[in-house]
């Protein structure tokens, strides 16, 4: 009943993505969950304005701030995945909506883009000095829970060896 469930969504981006995540947070609401949506500042928008117009329909409320507790949950879509380690989020509840395979693995490379040029990266890397969201490094992750969304998503999980609690596919506007 105290628990907040945070969703993670880009500030300002209308893509099916973004879109499953305010579906989900006005389903979570109409169930009776204290939902709200956490923005993250993107190329897209700033977050003084992060509602995109197409989005404000689903009314779920906007976190002032995430409340940093083993009580409250943090639902974010798979290309968010470098939040995982935030300190600011250690205590939370983590949810991985895996949305889309192929738009993590274009991000999973942009990560190893980052940092790939520094000295002794792969020395670093093998002792997590980088926050790169690997299969590895998620499956060593206490408190992290996963959710497909397609059948791709289901497979991806399990060969992955990466415990899926349920699955949702969102419906199209």
């Amino acid at each position: 009943e105290k628990s907040i469930i945070y969703i993670l969504c880009p500030a300002n981006f209308a893509t099916g993505g973004p879109e499953a995540l305010h579906q989900l947070g006005e389903q979570l609401i109409h169930l009776g969950f204290n939902a709200q949506m956490s923005y993250v500042e993107n190329i897209h928008g700033n977050l003084q304005n992060p509602i995109h117009e197409n989005y404000k329909k689903y009314r779920v409320p906007v976190a002032d701030k995430i409340v940093n507790s083993q009580n409250n949950f943090l639902i974010l879509p798979e290309t968010y995945t470098c939040f995982l380690w935030n300190r600011a989020y250690n205590k939370l509840n983590k949810i991985v909506w895996w949305l889309s395979v192929t738009n993590y693995l274009i991000s999973l490379e942009d990560h190893f883009s980052q940092h790939r040029h520094k000295s002794n990266f792969k020395i670093k890397h093998f002792f997590n000095k980088y926050p790169i969201p690997t299969i590895k490094r998620m499956r060593n992750t206490k408190k992290l829970f996963h959710l497909a969304h397609s059948y791709f998503s289901v497979d991806f999980l399990a060969k992955n060896n990466l415990k899926k609690i349920g699955q949702i596919s969102d419906y199209m506007s």
